[in-house]
């Protein structure tokens, strides 16, 4: 038995997209040429494997057992190394410490007024003008959107919908696996960094007229899906 999606999806929500030990986001922003680095690691607090470091955990545990989400903490690559490298120190009872003490500090983090929506509040899309082709800075520009994500967390299964102003017009929707704090541009179904240099001007091309609105769902890092529409309502979905 695998560790399921759905698991992977528990431990990525509830760890923050964060390393439970160096507390490192374990993701690296785009480039214009590649997608993100992901370089977090689901791994077993009892190991999967009988000759994993602390294997004696295993008896009497089934393989739904270890495979369940609270058998699994998010690590990064080097400190998961490091711990299947020093069993005795990071013990079963020491990394249960650690993944609860992770959780608590990634759920501290919204615990404002409205702690549900602090981290959503921070997350919008607009309509904006975007390279027709990231990989060349020196293609003409095309409508397209900016993604802001102006928390200090990832948020997650990010769909950026181009509502037709026309109703007679087709509905584009581009969805985006984890999207990392910072400005990013959404040009077709590509998504990459906002460029550092100063944005085009719209004034020094014949741009068309834009037909479409953008409307914005995500996930937060506390499991919430959220949806903010065309003029940026913000509004929990349940």
């Amino acid at each position: 038995m695998a560790v399921s999606g759905r698991t992977r999806k528990i431990i990525w929500v509830e760890s923050g997209g964060r390393c439970a030990i160096c507390h490192r986001q374990v993701l690296t922003p785009a480039t214009e040429t590649d997608d993100p680095s992901i370089f977090g690691e689901e791994a077993h607090i009892v190991p999967a494997s009988p000759g994993g470091p602390r294997a004696a955990g295993r008896l009497g545990m089934t393989q739904a057992q270890i495979d369940h989400h609270s058998n699994l903490i998010l690590l990064c690559s080097p400190c998961h190394k490091r711990v299947d490298d020093q069993p005795n120190h990071f013990t079963i009872e020491e990394l249960h410490r650690i993944k609860r003490a992770h959780r608590e500090w990634i759920a501290s983090l919204g615990e404002q007024e409205r702690p549900p929506a602090r981290q959503a509040e921070k997350v919008t899309a607009w309509p904006s003008i975007v390279l027709s082709d990231p990989a060349d800075p020196n293609s003409a520009p095309a409508w397209g959107a900016t993604i802001r994500n102006a928390s200090e967390l990832p948020v997650y299964q990010v769909h950026v919908e181009f509502v037709p102003i026309e109703r007679w017009r087709g509905l584009l929707a581009v969805v985006i696996e984890v999207v990392p704090p910072g400005d990013w541009l959404v040009s077709g179904r590509k998504v990459y960094p906002k460029p550092d240099r100063a944005a085009l001007r719209p004034d020094t091309w014949e741009m068309p007229e834009r037909t479409y609105v953008t409307e914005l769902r995500f996930t937060d890092t506390n499991g919430q899906t959220w949806h903010r529409d065309r003029r940026g309502v913000l509004a929990e979905v349940p």
